[in-house]
C-alpha cells in the first residue's frame, strides 16, 4: 500500500481543497433546501426571502464538510485503489492533512453562522447534520461501516432529509403533512443513493474492511432494498408535492424538463451522478433526473419570489 502525504512539498493549496470538497458531486443538493422553502410557501404561504439563500449555502457547506472528513478519513484506505488515490488530494498530495482540518473548522464555523440567520430550528437542524457528518467517516466511529443500518440511517438524513427540513423551518414552526412526506421522500431518495454506491464500490468496500449494509445483505438483496426505496421515494414525493397547491404551469414545465434531461441523460452524460460508468438503468438516468429536478425547483423559486415581489 502507497504511503499516505500527511504534507507536501510544492501544495496546490487552492486546487486541493477545491478537490476535497467535490462540489461537483454534491451542488445538485442545494436545490433540496428550496424544496423545502417552497413547502412553507405553499401550505402556508409564507413568501420567500434571502433566508432561504442563506440557509441553502449553510447546508452546501455542511455537505462539503461531510465529504472533505469522508476524504480525509479514507486517505489511506484510497492509498490502495489507482483511482480513488488519483483523485483524493490527501492521497496523492495535492493537500496536507494539517491545511484540510483548517479548512474543515473554517467551513463548519461559517455553516454554523449561516444556520443562525435562519432561526433556532433551523441552527439546531445544521447542528445535528453537522455531527453527523463527521461521525459518518471519523474512524473512531464510522457511521459508514455500520452493520446495523446506522450507515443508512445517517446518509439518508445527511444527504437526504436534513436538507429541506432546513428550508421549511426558515419559515414557520408548524408541521404539515407535505414536509413529513417531501422529507421522506428524499430520505428514501438518499437510501437509493446509499445503496447504489455500496452496491458500486462493494468489492473495494469489502477488501477495504469495511463492513456496511450491502455486505451484510449481499449484492442482489441491495439491489432489491435500492429499487424499493426509489419506488417509495417517487409515490411519498408526488403525494407530498400534491399537497402543497400546484400553479398551472407546474405539469408542462415539469414534462419540459423532463425531455431536457433525457436528452443530457442519452446524447452527452454516459456516467451516473458521481461521474463513474452506471451499475444500471437506474444509475444511467441519474444525472438527467437530477437536471430535471433542479430546472423545475429553479422555475418554482423565481416564480415564487415574483409574486412576493410583484
Amino acid at each position: 500500500m502507497n504511503a499516505v502525504n500527511t504534507s507536501s512539498n510544492n501544495p496546490n493549496i487552492i486546487k486541493g481543497l477545491i478537490s476535497l470538497s467535490r462540489w461537483k458531486e454534491q451542488l445538485y443538493l442545494v436545490s433540496l433546501t428550496f424544496l423545502g422553502g417552497l413547502v412553507a410557501y405553499g401550505v402556508h404561504n409564507t413568501p420567500l426571502d434571502w433566508r432561504i439563500f442563506v440557509v441553502a449555502l449553510a447546508n452546501f457547506l455542511t455537505v462539503t464538510f461531510a465529504f472533505m472528513i469522508n476524504d480525509m478519513e479514507d486517505a489511506e484506505d484510497d492509498a490502495a485503489h489507482p483511482i480513488s488515490a488519483k483523485r483524493n488530494p490527501i492521497t496523492n498530495g495535492t493537500l496536507d492533512l494539517k491545511t484540510a482540518w483548517i479548512a474543515c473548522g473554517v467551513v463548519v464555523i461559517v455553516a454554523l453562522g449561516l444556520f443562525f440567520l435562519g432561526g433556532g430550528i433551523v441552527l439546531a437542524i445544521g447542528i445535528l447534520n453537522l455531527i453527523l457528518s463527521f461521525l459518518y467517516s471519523w474512524k473512531p466511529v464510522r457511521l459508514k461501516s455500520s452493520t446495523i443500518g446506522l450507515d443508512i440511517v445517517s446518509h439518508t438524513l445527511m444527504l437526504g432529509g436534513l436538507l429541506p427540513l432546513a428550508g421549511y423551518f426558515i419559515y414557520t414552526n408548524e408541521v404539515h403533512p407535505a414536509i413529513v412526506l417531501v422529507s421522506v421522500a428524499t430520505i428514501l431518495a438518499s437510501t437509493y443513493g446509499q445503496l447504489y454506491n455500496q452496491a458500486r464500490d462493494f468489492d473495494a468496500d469489502k477488501k477495504a474492511g469495511i463492513k456496511n449494509v450491502t455486505i451484510r445483505v449481499g449484492k442482489q438483496n441491495a439491489f432489491i432494498l435500492m429499487y424499493g426505496a426509489i419506488a417509495v421515494a417517487v409515490v411519498c414525493g408526488v403525494f407530498g408535492v400534491i399537497q402543497i397547491g400546484l400553479p398551472d404551469w407546474f405539469l408542462p414545465v415539469v414534462g419540459i424538463s423532463i425531455v431536457i434531461g433525457l436528452v443530457m441523460t442519452f446524447l452527452f452524460i454516459r456516467t451516473d451522478a458521481s461521474g463513474k460508468p452506471p451499475l444500471d438503468i437506474t444509475g444511467r438516468l441519474q444525472s438527467g433526473f437530477l437536471i430535471a429536478l433542479n430546472l423545475v425547483l429553479a422555475f418554482w423559486v423565481l416564480w415564487a419570489m415574483g409574486i412576493k415581489l410583484g
